[in-house]
């Protein structure tokens, strides 16, 4: 090995094996108002090294160096040059408000999840089940993810929504099946499509997951104003309970399967394919496995192999189990710049016809609804408000997982 790259291999062990230090120097800059403060001072033209941001933010000048250049090695801060004595918020960093970075990073890091991992992870490697954590624990952190998650997944939900439409997918009424967020639903349900069309203006919900789960959902629908007989939840896992009395257009499986194991699956599948009206579809969203490159984020399996009884599947493993349950076609569409996709399963065997997600269609569409992005009253964040916004939680995980794995 060349002396470079056994430096490489060293550093990188040196980096993953202290990943508790970098997601706290996150959690912290973020808690001190490091990013917003940043932010602040570049839009008044004001001067940017550490005396002037330590001072902004009420902290001693060598904690605050400390931060800023863990901040630039990650690539969440930049310096013009080594010498240079001013910091610039990065690309990404500047258009990522910093209160949905800080609920992810809350998720990320908080102790119940990171003591679980850290306590479990030996016998659950071992075993290949989740036995050794209880249900109730399970739950918990389910919910605590729904909560917390909820304002970093709204650019995913407005682009699942859109490529939904521009396909031509209905929503008379719509069925979020283990809804988590709910995050989906409403966008689905009430986007604008303009050209006289007012579905959006009828279209009802049913969210179906346990209770622990739907707090979230709920205050999503009522968000979008899908109220009163527009919008219904049926309490109670998916697997087990009864919803066949619901005949929809569309249903949707958002992040939810992939927590199933394949009986499971099996179960979900029949159910849906038994409540979808003749012209439905049922839409799968997940981040999918590429079977030419296996490899995904830990960030994404070692949670699922912990709480849950799934996996992370491919596109054709999902296909040919769909097509064996009776659905006449399965198609997959990819979403712009996130690493989600969505399978689009039918009863009959017209095919989705590929409409380029950067179509003038699909970029209408969501112009019309880019207002809906913004997470909360007072952080609207202009860059986000475009087709091809980078934030969905698949993208969150490439850029922090390094600084998160040996915290969990």
């Amino acid at each position: 090995m060349a002396l470079k790259d056994e430096s490489h291999a060293i550093s990188e062990f040196i980096d993953v094996a202290n990943g508790h230090i970098f997601s706290n120097v996150l959690k912290t800059s973020i808690e001190l108002g490091v990013f917003d403060t940043l932010g602040a001072m570049t839009r008044k033209g004001s001067r940017r090294s550490v005396e002037h941001i330590a001072k902004a933010c009420g902290c001693s000048k060598n904690g605050v160096k400390i931060l800023l250049d863990a901040l630039v090695l990650k690539g969440f801060l930049t310096k013009s040059s080594p010498k240079s004595s001013a910091y610039d918020l990065s690309h990404w960093s500047a258009i990522v408000e910093s209160i949905i970075l800080a609920d992810a990073v809350h998720w990320y890091n908080c102790d119940e999840f990171t003591e679980l991992v850290r306590n479990n992870l030996n016998t659950v490697v071992i075993s290949g089940k989740s036995e050794s954590v209880s249900l109730s624990e399970k739950d918990t952190l389910l919910q605590k993810y729904s909560q917390n998650m909820t304002n970093f997944n709204r650019s995913l939900a407005l682009k699942v929504a859109t490529s939904i439409l521009s396909i031509g997918g209905k929503r008379d009424l719509i069925l979020d099946v283990g809804s988590g967020h709910g995050l989906v639903g409403p966008s689905l349900a009430t986007m604008e499509l303009g050209n006289d069309d007012t579905t959006h203006e009828r279209s009802k919900l049913v969210t179906i997951d346990k209770s622990a789960a739907l707090g979230s959902a709920f205050e999503n629908a009522a968000n979008a104003n899908l109220k009163n007989e527009r919008y219904t939840q049926v309490k109670g896992d998916p697997v087990s309970s009864d919803w066949g009395k619901y005949k929809a257009d569309s249903i949707l499986f958002v992040d939810y399967l992939n927590e199933c194991d394949w009986e499971e699956v099996l179960t979900l599948l029949k159910k849906a394919k038994r409540s979808l009206k003749e012209n439905g579809s049922i839409y799968i969203v997940e981040t999918f496995s590429n079977e030419e490159n296996d490899l995904i984020s830990p960030v994404i399996t070692v949670p699922l192999l912990m709480l849950t009884k799934g996996s992370v599947r491919s596109f054709m493993e999902y296909k040919k189990f769909c097509l064996e349950v009776g659905f006449k076609s399965a198609d997959l569409i990819s979403l712009p710049n996130s690493k989600h996709s969505v399978i689009v399963l039918r009863n009959d065997s017209k095919r989705v016809l590929e409409i380029p997600l950067e179509s003038e269609k699909s970029k209408e569409i969501f112009d019309r609804n880019k207002h809906k992005i913004v997470p909360r009253e007072g952080f609207s964040s202009p860059e986000e408000n475009t087709w091809s916004y980078p934030m969905s939680l698949g993208d969150f995980v490439g850029l922090v997982e390094r600084m998160v794995l040996s915290s969990i």
